[in-house]
């Protein structure tokens, strides 16, 4: 009779929570915490009941960076900051959620129930971590679950913090000026697409630069080290207009170019169109490079644009890896190769005497049998080319310069 009655109790408890308690057998699968600032949050155990992957409140939303994580028994609600400043609210009861960022507000619905076990409430990993901006990734070689917080938090020079949104390519800035932290959404950088941050190892803080212009505009960059079969640096830059909310990004292996003068921002493009933005009033012009070079006598068979200096109509850029210089004078339609006027026999006299040098063996370091020589773009000032000639392992370095206006 007191088993029964225990049981009655039991079950009259659960039915006033409004919440069914899970039947089904229970699997735990290690969860680690990947932070973008490189800092392992912390690990705990999940728990997978009928296919769905649980996570006590708490330490979900924390490990996924959010704060001011707060739980209502009473309505059974759980509300929580995003770390860019995002307002996050879920009813287990109705099994929907709300997240309210830059004035808008998104509605939600749960697919999967929460539950309370032993006082401690569980949800969902995977939709309350991706609602938090997370990538969620399952390793069956391990039999393990990586939830990646992919948020990179910058300050620029005045102090003001901004963030980069390195699972869903997004650039904000952080106002805070209410309760939760209000963010204003300056345009999809290409991140996730072209970096694919989501699937490789995240690029810390340290390798993130960001500079806010005079005009009020954005120049974000960043280099990091791909790991694979072959190891290499992945650079990305990108120029955020205020203006229009665009944001005008590359990512290359070879490099990539994002650079103001004066009032002018260029930015050479994921299409290799290089884009001027004028700093001061935001507006936008394109000019499709290959294009243009393909009308010029040699233009057609340039590859691998990198465009390393530009001074008006005229644009200065390597191809074909390092060893062509190029200068394309976009008035006249002229392409010329900065070894055809600047390696000269007078230059070739200077560095010669590296020949008598037994290491060479004889072999003029000219020729084509080893690899160079090639121009090392410096700067440009004034209408002047800067560069320095380079032989095969720097063996011979000569500074050089060329008056092209």
């Amino acid at each position: 009779m007191k088993k029964r009655t225990l049981l009655a109790m039991i079950l009259s408890l659960v039915m006033c929570l409004g919440i069914a308690m899970p039947a089904w057998a229970a699997e735990t699968y290690p969860v680690y915490i990947q932070r973008a600032d490189g800092e392992e949050g912390i690990s705990t155990q999940a728990i997978s009941k009928g296919g769905v992957t649980y996570l006590p409140l708490r330490a979900l939303f924390e490990g996924c960076g959010a704060s001011e994580v707060t739980w209502y028994p009473a309505t059974k609600t759980v509300t929580a900051v995003r770390m860019d400043g995002a307002w996050f609210e879920l009813d287990m009861r109705k099994n929907t959620a709300e997240l309210t960022a830059q004035g808008k507000t998104e509605k939600l619905t749960m697919p999967h129930k929460g539950y309370i076990q032993n006082g401690r409430v569980y949800l969902p990993l995977r939709f309350v971590g991706e609602a938090l901006h997370c990538g969620v990734l399952w390793d069956e070689h391990t039999k393990s679950i990586t939830v990646k917080n992919g948020l990179v938090k910058l300050h620029d020079a005045q102090g003001k913090t901004y963030y980069v949104d390195l699972i869903n390519g997004a650039f904000y800035r952080n106002l805070g000026v209410t309760k939760w932290i209000e963010t204003e959404y300056l345009g999809n950088c290409g991140i996730s697409d072209d970096l694919k941050l989501n699937k490789a190892a995240y690029a810390t803080p340290d390798n993130w630069q960001l500079e806010a212009t005079v005009g009020g505009n954005y120049i974000l960059r960043c280099d990091y080290m791909l790991m694979g079969g072959i190891t290499h640096t992945i650079y990305f830059a990108s120029c955020v207009n205020t203006a229009t909310g665009e944001a005008h990004y590359a990512a290359e292996e070879e490099g990539v170019f994002c650079e103001q003068h004066g009032d002018k921002i260029y930015v050479l493009d994921k299409d290799e169109c290089l884009v001027t933005i004028d700093d001061k009033t935001g507006q936008t012009a394109k000019f499709d490079l290959p294009a243009a070079l393909k009308d010029v006598p040699g233009g057609a068979d340039i590859k691998n644009i990198v465009v390393l200096g530009v001074d008006g109509d005229y644009i200065f850029f390597r191809s074909n890896w390092r060893l062509n210089l190029l200068m394309f004078d976009a008035a006249n339609k002229k392409l010329t190769n900065m070894k055809d006027v600047l390696i000269t026999d007078e230059v070739r006299r200077a560095a010669g005497h590296a020949a008598d040098d037994p290491w060479w063996n004889g072999i003029d370091p000219f020729s084509k049998q080893i690899e160079g020589p090639f121009l090392h773009f410096v700067k440009l000032e004034n209408g002047v080319l800067y560069v320095t000639l380079r032989t095969y392992l720097d063996f011979i370095t000569v500074p050089l310069e060329y008056k092209y206006r």
